[in-house]
Parts: structure tokens; sequence; C-alpha cells
């Protein structure tokens, strides 16, 4: 996606996390996430459940409501990354332990993490703005 095109969402984000003209900004977390936990304790082979205090990656984390309630119901630790800065500030203000999960804002994607250093990976809707290639890096 062109740097322009991402500036754009940049600023629209930085507005809407400010004040909500376009979409209604939930605090609530994800019932898909809350599904994919309870699918997830379902599963009998160990490897595919997500593990008491997983290392947690959100891409776009927004207000961080997803990473917060996976530190609360899992004690998950980890980082969130979000373009717009005001969605950072919110999510460290709401941070039940700052020291468990670590807000940064980041200013492209993908992110480059290390192989294995997160147990779960979430993208509940950052990934559209990449291109083909990026989403495959």
């Amino acid at each position: 996606m062109a740097k322009h095109t991402r500036t754009g969402a940049r600023k629209f984000w930085e507005a809407e996390y400010q004040d909500a003209s376009h979409l209604a900004m939930s605090t609530n977390h994800s019932s898909d996430l809350e599904a994919f936990l309870r699918w997830s304790d379902r599963q009998k082979d160990e490897t595919e459940r997500v593990v008491d205090k997983p290392r947690v990656f959100d891409i776009g984390c927004g207000n961080g409501r997803n990473l917060h309630f996976l530190e609360s119901v899992s004690g998950a630790v980890g980082a969130g990354f979000d373009l717009s800065q005001e969605a950072v500030k919110q999510a460290r203000a709401e941070a039940k332990q700052p020291e468990a999960i670590t807000v940064w804002d980041i200013h492209d994607m993908p992110y480059p993490a290390e192989e294995d250093s997160a147990d779960l990976v979430l993208d509940m809707m950052a990934s559209h703005v990449l291109s083909s290639d990026e989403r495959k890096a």
C-alpha cells in the first residue's frame, strides 16, 4: 500500500480515537476472540491450545480491548501495535498491569517479529492495508 494511503489511514484513526464520528469505538473485547478461546480450550492436542500466560502480539490493537481481555483471562503478556497515537494512549491508560502488556505505536507494517516470539498473534482488522507481498512477509 502506498505510503500516502497509510498516512491518510493514520489521520483517520487519530481523529476517530479522539472523537468517533464514523465508527462506534468499543471498549469491549471481540466476541470472535472469546469464541476462539472457547474453541481452543476444547482442543485435545495441547499444541493447538492457547497456553496460560501466552505471549501475544496484537497488530492494530486500537484501544487495547483484546489485549486487556487476554491479560485478564489468561495472564497474557505481550505488545500491541497501532497506527494511532491516541489509540495507544487509551490502551496504556486502561492497562491493569502496564508491565504485562506493553503497547507501542508503530509507523509501518508488517512488524518484524522474531521466530517463535509469540504464542498468539491477533490481527482483527489490520492486514487489509497490506499488499499481497506484505501479507506473506
